[in-house]
């Protein structure tokens, strides 16, 4: 796995009101790279989290089928689909072990803590 330890991309965010949890961290992580990340250069997403890539590459078509109904933090995976719908190159998801050796993953969990520590809050662009 790619990893520059230093890039000016790896951020720490915190988020905004209580709910911090994995489950609004791990997709406002995939926002903030979709974000960052040039529209047309292929982007490689590893992600420790299956909700969600397994919300992103299986669930996805049920959760519009539907309206999103019922579908938790509906908010941040429109926003997600959105960003990856205006992409003109290839995304690629895919699932890690959490916690495992790999130095991506520890920094990235090194960086949700810094996050989760931060006395502010930073602003999560959710635009469509």
């Amino acid at each position: 796995m790619w990893y520059e330890p230093e890039h000016v991309d790896n951020v720490s965010l915190r988020i905004l009101g209580e709910n911090q949890t994995n489950q609004v961290a791990e997709p406002v992580a995939v926002l903030h790279a979709l974000q960052k990340a040039a529209l047309f250069a292929a982007l490689h997403i590893n992600s420790d989290s299956r909700y969600v890539v397994d919300g992103l590459t299986k669930n996805l078509p049920m959760w519009e089928k539907h309206g999103w109904i019922g579908v938790t933090n509906k908010d941040l995976f429109k926003a997600i689909v959105s960003h990856l719908h205006q992409r003109g190159a290839v995304t690629f998801l895919k699932w890690v072990k959490g916690h495992a050796a790999s130095l991506g993953n520890k920094a990235a969990d090194k960086l949700a803590l810094e996050g989760a520590q931060k006395t502010t809050f930073d602003i999560i662009d959710l635009s469509i």
